[in-house]
């Protein structure tokens, strides 16, 4: 990989999109991963794919496209790239009308439109931006759409593939830096969500797992030594206790993000201990751990199942007794506290 393609330097743009085209655009300065963009993500087969050049923050007569991709005199690429925002109104029509002029100098030419956006939200963006340039589509020209996810794909086939090791950091980065931000794209509610959300019954049972929790430290703490100290944890998404037991620790409570990305129930253990290496070894009347991907690495969570039918306090004494066997029979599973 060239010493000119520094990836870290879209750190400095201030706006998220452009950050992420600033990183797209750096990995794009490498000659081989620009060919293999243009024809496998953008699909566009290229006269000259060696004379392919990639820019970003580019103007064109009344806009500023984020990227554009030129094989000099014979094709012309222009990107629009959104990730947690809209196209606003006529955005892509300056873009349109610089591909048309260009077009018109040479029959031989191509030109392509592009809008990179989340997959859930893509089809949606672009009905909006064909109605924007609709009497100036067809022909020669088109507007196209690539889902992030795509992109990151694949930038992860390249970093599992190449034997550069250095390019392999940067492309699996990125990769992984688009994978987290997807997960917090926005989108439309769905018809299932809006029905969940109308439905006083669901926050009756959401407010009821949250009363749970603070019923649970008393449950442990009537179960566990002397040695054992619990305090409030909680944040944007989750509320509950670190648990201390000798010199291990832990945390248990209502955890809303985990239970979006994992299912099964609002209420898990971490178990802080595990740090991604062998499998722990639980006993069989426990429940098994789940992995959870997060910014700073993998965790492993143990779901506090709530059942129903089962009486507050019989509830109560089993999620009780999953953390506290946790605690002293695989101490491992928490993490030393100095």
């Amino acid at each position: 990989m060239g010493s000119d393609v520094r990836p870290y330097l879209s750190l400095l743009a201030s706006k998220e999109e452009d950050r992420f085209t600033e990183y797209l655009g750096q990995l794009l300065q490498d000659p081989h991963i620009l060919r293999a963009f243009v024809s496998k993500v953008c699909g566009v087969e290229t006269q000259s794919p060696e004379m392919l050049i990639a820019r970003t923050q580019i103007t064109v007569p009344g806009g500023r496209p984020d990227l554009a991709i030129r094989d000099p005199g014979a094709t012309y690429l222009l990107f629009e790239v959104k990730l947690g925002s809209w196209l606003h109104d006529d955005q892509l029509s300056p873009y349109a009308d610089a591909l048309l002029s260009w077009l018109d100098r040479d029959s031989e030419r191509s030109a392509h439109l592009f809008l990179i956006c989340p997959g859930q939200v893509l089809p949606q963006e672009l009905e909006d931006g064909r109605t924007q340039i609709a009497g100036k589509l067809g022909g020669d020209l088109e507007l196209s759409g690539i889902p992030w996810e795509t992109i990151a794909s694949f930038f992860r086939q390249i970093a599992n593939t190449t034997t550069d090791a250095r390019l392999g950091v940067h492309t699996s980065d990125f990769a992984e830096l688009i994978e987290w931000r997807l997960e917090g794209a926005p989108r439309s509610f769905t018809a299932e969500e809006t029905a969940l959300l109308s439905d006083p019954l669901a926050a009756q049972a959401i407010n009821a797992a949250r009363r749970l929790v603070h019923d649970l430290r008393t449950a442990v703490e009537e179960m566990l030594s002397e040695n054992a100290k619990m305090t409030v944890s909680y944040g944007q998404d989750f509320d509950g206790y670190r648990l201390v037991v000798g010199d291990r620790e832990w945390w248990f409570g209502f955890w809303l993000d985990a239970w979006e990305k994992i299912g099964i129930s609002p209420l898990f253990l971490q178990l802080s201990g595990w740090q991604g290496g062998p499998a722990l070894e639980v006993p069989e009347h426990l429940p098994l751990p789940v992995v959870r991907r997060m910014p700073y690495g993998e965790r492993l969570l143990a779901p506090l199942t709530l059942e129903s039918g089962v009486e507050p306090p019989a509830l109560l004494n089993h999620l009780a007794r999953i953390i506290c066997d946790y605690c002293e029979q695989v101490p491992e599973s928490g993490k030393p506290t100095s």
